[in-house]
């Protein structure tokens, strides 16, 4: 009897020890050593609560991906809207020109023409914003077409037609990179180059201007470029003359002649300085276009000469 009590009572100690924690290892390695709350459940404290903070980057409290900036990716508050939606036309301007340019009524500029606009549009009004010009613009080029060959694009109809939908105050043109072909007037084939040829081209050109200008809006028509071919090159260079005779006979046209920016030497080159001395591949390949930097290098010009013009910076 003695030694079943003797025995009860150890095996008593022993659950007493156990209940103190006197688990075995593995048992120990089980239990958790903190509280751990449900995915579901997030704690937020004042330091890490996201807020929008508009045109200032990401939210606050949040992190940035590697190599991200921290710089507005939006004009700051109470900017103009440069790159205005082309299939929503703006309300039908007021004063003409010359008027006060401000935020709230910016200048009101269509950018046209065939595809050497296609870039250079876009970039004018980038630069327009990024250095705070109160420029609302909107960029409408035409692929393939050109004032030769009007039994594919009548270029007088569509130009009455795009004035009256957008009604703009001004007007950014450049036309003329499928020009350098022959002409069909009639039953007469007119070799491209020719005097008859240019009088023809400058009859049209001015049926262009006049739809656009219209007695009240001011139109700017950029000549064309240098060629890298030959051929191209005296062919442009009638065009560009019969444009200026043109320009002069149509009022409130200005002609933007940009034929020594593209030939720096005096000649055709792909690489050349740009204004701050920077060597860029100014030219595409065909020839022709201008690349993404050489249609920049022409929207900083533009941009210089409509704040001329409209007083942009006020």
């Amino acid at each position: 009897m003695l030694r079943d009590a003797r025995s009860l009572a150890v095996a008593l100690l022993a659950c007493l020890l156990a209940l103190a924690g006197c688990a075995s290892p593995a048992t120990r390695r089980a239990v958790p050593t903190s509280t751990t709350l449900p995915p579901s459940i997030v704690v937020t404290t004042p330091a890490t609560v996201a807020t929008t903070s508009p045109a200032t980057g990401p939210p606050v409290g949040s992190s940035s991906p590697p190599g991200a900036s921290a710089r507005p990716t939006e004009p700051p508050s109470g900017g103009i809207t440069t790159n205005r939606r082309c299939e929503t036309p703006p309300a039908a301007s007021t004063g003409g020109h010359p008027r006060t340019i401000t935020p709230q009524a910016p200048l009101d500029l269509l950018i046209t023409g065939d595809s050497l606009q296609e870039s250079e549009g876009p970039q004018l009004a980038a630069y327009a914003n990024a250095e705070r010009h109160v420029v609302a613009s909107c960029t409408v080029p035409k692929y393939s077409t050109g004032l030769v060959r009007d039994d594919f694009f009548d270029w007088p109809a569509y130009a009455r037609q795009l004035a009256a939908e957008r009604d703009p105050e001004a007007v950014s043109f450049m036309i003329g990179g499928n020009d350098g072909q022959n002409m069909k007037v009639g039953s007469r084939i007119l070799q491209a180059g020719s005097a008859e040829w240019a009088a023809e081209y400058q009859k049209r050109a001015a049926a262009v201007m006049g739809a656009f200008a219209n007695g009240h809006r001011t139109v700017y028509w950029i000549g064309m470029p240098i060629a890298r071919s030959a051929r191209l090159t005296g062919i442009y260079r009638v065009m560009n003359d019969a444009v200026r005779r043109a320009a002069g006979s149509v009022s409130g046209v200005r002609f933007v002649d940009i034929w020594a920016m593209y030939a720096p030497n005096g000649h055709y080159q792909d690489d050349f300085a740009d204004e701050s001395g920077r060597v860029r591949r100014m030219r595409n390949s065909d020839g022709i276009h201008l690349s993404v930097a050489g249609a920049a290098f022409l929207a900083r010009r533009m941009l210089a000469i409509l704040n001329a013009d409209w007083h942009l910076t006020g």
